[in-house]
């Protein structure tokens, strides 16, 4: 069974306190994921489902213009206590309620198996992105590690990570994925908008 947006949101909120502690990851995989973005300075992107802004560090090295967006108000209000003193800018909302435009990139990390409508979820993110805009899908940890920590603490918020290649599937009509990887330690798919 699925959950609503505001069981969703109830569970994140309530995680948000520990969320940094339960939730490292390895700097290496980070750096990677920031560099599958192919991010470039001046670029705007979409840290989508940002949590508590892991990946902010990395990515206001690259551009000043780095947006977070997170269902719960709870994780926004950490990362703007975290980032204050910078350009980056943080938002409390429904990702598919959000109507900013022409993104040159959109970055889910460890965010992506909460999303259970995949179709939707692509259909968005195409609308989001400029033409030629990319997206990054990652998890700093390998799928059957995630599977196995959803299955303990998350399976009503979550649906389980299939194999990258049929992942990739689903976003094919929108997207000409140019990266997949399915390794014990790292997960990840990118590539640009058709």
């Amino acid at each position: 069974m699925d959950a609503s947006m505001e069981e969703l949101r109830s569970y994140f909120d309530n995680a948000a306190d520990r969320w940094d502690i339960a939730n490292h990851c390895k700097r290496e995989n980070l750096k990677r994921i920031v560099a599958l973005s192919g991010l470039c300075r001046g670029d705007t992107i979409l840290d989508l489902a940002c949590g508590t802004w892991v990946l902010t560090e990395y990515l206001l090295a690259v551009t000043p213009n780095v947006i977070g967006l997170d269902l719960s108000e709870k994780m926004i209000t950490h990362a703007r206590e975290k980032y204050a003193a910078t350009t980056a800018c943080f938002i409390s909302g429904d990702f598919y309620a959000f109507a900013q435009k022409d993104f040159d990139v959109v970055i889910m990390q460890n965010a992506y198996t909460h999303f259970q409508d995949k179709e939707k979820l692509v259909l968005h993110l195409a609308k989001v992105l400029r033409p030629n805009g990319r997206v990054v899908v990652a998890h700093s940890i390998g799928r059957e590690r995630l599977n196995a920590v959803h299955q303990r603490r998350a399976t009503h918020f979550s649906v389980p990570l299939r194999t990258v290649e049929e992942e990739v599937k689903v976003f094919a009509e929108k997207f000409m994925i140019d990266f997949a990887a399915d390794e014990v330690d790292f997960y990840a798919f990118s590539g640009t908008k058709r």
